[in-house]
C-alpha cells in the first residue's frame, strides 16, 4: 500500500509539475503577444513614453476616470522638446506631431499619404449613418468625395458672412452669463451652457433659423440637438 501511494504521489507530483510548465509557457506566449512591438519607436529612433501591458499609454481608455485626452496631453507635456513622440494605444504604435512645420506638412503638401483614418474602421454606416458620413471619419475616396461636397460651403467669403452670425450667438452668450450671473451667482453647468451656443451657432448658419437656446427653457430643436449627441444603445423615440 505504502509502495502504491509513493507511486501516486509521484504521479500526481509530476503531473502538478507538467501543469505548470504548460501555463508558464502560456503566460509566457501571451505575455510575449502583449509586448513584442513595444520597441517598434524605439527601432525608429523616435522617443516617447515606456507603454505597459494593456494600456499602452493610454490608461483611461480602460479605466474612463478620465477623458483620453488627458493622457495625450500628457504624453505632449512629457516630451516638450521632441518634434514627434512615439507612444502606443494598447498594442498598436501611434505618432504624435508636435512641430507645427511638420504639422503643416501632413495637413497641406503631404495629405494625400495621411489621409488614412482609424476611425473609419470602427463606424458601422448601418448602425450610425450620421457619424460614418462625417468627414471626420472617413478615409480614402469616401473622404475625397465628401470634402469635395462641402468645401464650397467654406469659401472665405462665406465664412465672413457665417463670422457676423456667430457674433451675434456670442453676445446671446455673454449676455445670458451676465444675467445668470447675476441671479444665481458664478456656478454654470459648462456643457449645458456650450451646448445652448453650439445649438445657437449652429441653427443660425445652417438654417437660418434663431433657437432661442438662451432664452427658452427647452426649445425644440435644442432637443434634437440632445437626442442626437445622446449616444446610447436604446432606440431613440420618435415624433410625428
Amino acid at each position: 500500500f505504502s509502495i502504491l501511494s509513493a507511486a501516486v504521489a509521484r504521479a500526481s507530483a509530476k503531473m502538478l509539475c507538467t501543469c505548470l510548465t504548460v501555463l508558464g509557457g502560456l503566460a509566457a506566449v501571451v505575455y510575449l503577444i502583449l509586448v513584442w512591438n513595444f520597441n517598434y519607436w524605439k527601432k525608429a529612433g523616435i522617443n516617447g513614453p515606456k507603454p505597459k501591458i494593456l494600456a499602452g499609454n493610454l490608461p483611461n481608455m480602460w479605466t474612463q476616470k478620465q477623458h483620453i485626452f488627458y493622457d495625450l496631453k500628457k504624453i505632449y507635456d512629457d516630451f516638450k522638446n521632441e518634434p514627434v513622440v512615439g507612444y502606443f494605444s494598447v498594442r498598436t504604435p501611434q505618432l504624435m506631431i508636435r512641430d507645427p512645420e511638420l504639422i503643416k506638412e501632413v495637413l497641406t503638401k503631404s495629405f494625400r499619404y495621411f489621409a488614412a483614418n482609424t476611425f473609419s474602421d470602427v463606424v458601422d454606416e448601418k448602425s450610425d449613418p450620421l457619424f460614418a458620413r462625417n468627414p471626420f471619419s472617413l478615409s480614402g475616396e469616401k473622404w475625397k468625395t465628401r470634402r469635395a461636397e462641402i468645401t464650397p460651403a467654406f469659401t472665405n467669403n462665406r465664412i465672413k458672412a457665417l463670422s457676423t452670425l456667430v457674433d451675434e450667438v456670442c453676445v446671446r452668450l455673454s449676455d445670458y452669463v451676465k444675467q445668470n450671473t447675476e441671479k444665481n451667482g458664478s456656478t454654470f453647468d459648462v456643457k449645458e451652457l456650450m451646448s445652448k451656443y453650439t445649438t445657437d451657432v449652429v441653427s443660425n448658419c445652417v438654417f437660418a433659423i434663431d433657437a432661442q437656446s438662451f432664452t427658452k427653457e427647452n426649445p425644440e430643436i435644442r432637443e434634437m440637438g440632445r437626442r442626437i449627441m445622446d449616444f446610447n444603445f436604446k432606440a431613440q423615440p420618435t415624433t410625428s
